[in-house]
């Protein structure tokens, strides 16, 4: 005996579901297979990078002479997404890499300048690259090979200088590599467009630095203190093993090129002792060296070091 349902309306019911279930995975298709065919359409853009060619640039491989201050110009354009990183990897050689420059950003555009000088290595790739907001990236590469001409500049002797800490009353803490003479905070305010090196004591204990260095707060009054300037050059430093020999017959800057490396420099030299060796470039792409004589004291004590700058710049 077959038994029939009391209910008429439920295949109805259930037929009516079934198509509202249809319809709604069929309007997904579509919906997923428009946005399938937009993504086609509008594909993501690669950042631009462009080395430009001006005067006084290098914009294509070429060949420089160690110790030549490279100048270089790059136009960055967004594609899909903001720019957001640029960095610089130098490789030699034997596949020795170093990031040379790193910069992070939030621009849609921007036209960057930068300078840098030739090592004493023979080969050097440079890779330039840019990244956006998604990690997309663009670069260009160049070869830089060493120029074996070179022409190495003689080096200026500037003996005994004497620095004193920041609250040492006879020697000023401030140095200028132009007028190669020491000033007072007040005095060195007034002159700021030339000054280089500032020793003082602090949470590194014994160190020079420069006015564009992250000086702590206190060391100096806020109404001098170089952290509060206008002008704020940056000399960049780096420890080196060289011995007191080495330093004293340092007679061109060929010792100085092969010495300092752009990635490598820091904007203090610290915990100075007596002897050590720093190579140095200053905001003017000057090249330089000092050693420690003697060291005394703390936030009035003294220092006094032998200097050897680049007589003039390449």
């Amino acid at each position: 005996m077959i038994s029939l349902s009391k209910n008429p309306g439920g295949c109805l019911l259930h037929i009516d579901m079934f198509l509202y279930t249809y319809r709604t995975f069929f309007l997904l298709f579509i919906i997923l297979l428009i946005n399938s065919c937009n993504k086609q359409e509008n594909p993501d853009v690669a950042p631009a990078i462009q080395l430009i060619a001006d005067s006084g640039y290098i914009g294509n491989s070429t060949s420089v002479s160690p110790g030549t201050l490279m100048n270089f110009k790059l136009d960055f354009k967004e594609g899909s997404e903001k720019l957001t990183n640029f960095y610089i990897e130098v490789t030699d050689l034997n596949h020795l890499s170093k990031r040379y420059f790193d910069t992070a950003m939030y621009v849609s555009n921007l036209l960057w300048t930068g300078s840098f000088y030739k090592s004493p290595d023979s080969f050097e790739s440079w890779d330039f690259i840019i990244r956006d907001r998604q990690g997309g990236s663009s670069s260009v590469l160049i070869q830089i090979l060493a120029d074996t001409n070179a022409v190495y500049l003689p080096l200026l002797l500037l003996e005994g200088v004497e620095m004193g800490a920041q609250n040492n009353v006879e020697n000023g803490s401030f140095f200028s590599f132009n007028s190669q003479l020491v000033y007072f905070p007040p005095e060195a305010k007034q002159n700021q467009e030339i000054i280089d090196l500032v020793y003082y004591y602090g949470e590194d204990e014994w160190t020079i630095a420069s006015p564009g260095a992250n000086i702590e707060d206190g060391v100096f009054s806020e109404n001098v203190s170089p952290v509060n300037w206008e002008i704020r050059n940056t000399t960049r430093f780096i420890k080196t093993g060289l011995t007191q020999a080495d330093f004293n017959n340092a007679q061109n800057d060929s010792i100085l090129i092969a010495n300092y490396v752009d990635a490598d420099g820091k904007r203090k030299a610290k915990n100075l002792t007596s002897g050590d060796i720093y190579v140095f470039k200053n905001q003017q792409n000057r090249l330089g060296m000092f050693k420690v004589n003697s060291v005394s004291g703390t936030d009035a004590g003294c220092l006094e070091i032998d200097l050897k700058i680049q007589s003039e710049q390449k």
